[in-house]
């Protein structure tokens, strides 16, 4: 499942971490990529709950093409 983040440093230099997508999905890092690492986990232990307590897992949504290029190309395919 591949999910959007928002990292976010704090004042005392920690990283706040969280998916937007899955309420309350969120931890903190001394480091960036401690956050990230930290919300590997978070996710996987959001997910593990979510499935055993019959919790709907949000899908994640698509985003579009920001490229003119291939937004041409994707209506172009829509209108085929």
């Amino acid at each position: 499942m591949t999910t959007s983040h928002s990292l976010t440093p704090d004042e005392d230099g920690f990283w706040f971490a969280r998916i937007p997508l899955l309420k309350g999905c969120m931890t903190h890092g001394d480091s960036r990529e401690d956050a990230l690492t930290m919300l590997d986990d978070a996710k996987r232990l959001w997910l593990e709950t979510a499935l055993e307590a019959g919790i709907p897992i949000p899908e994640p949504e698509m985003r579009r093409a920001r490229h003119p290029q291939l937004e041409q190309t994707h209506q172009n395919f829509i209108r085929s």
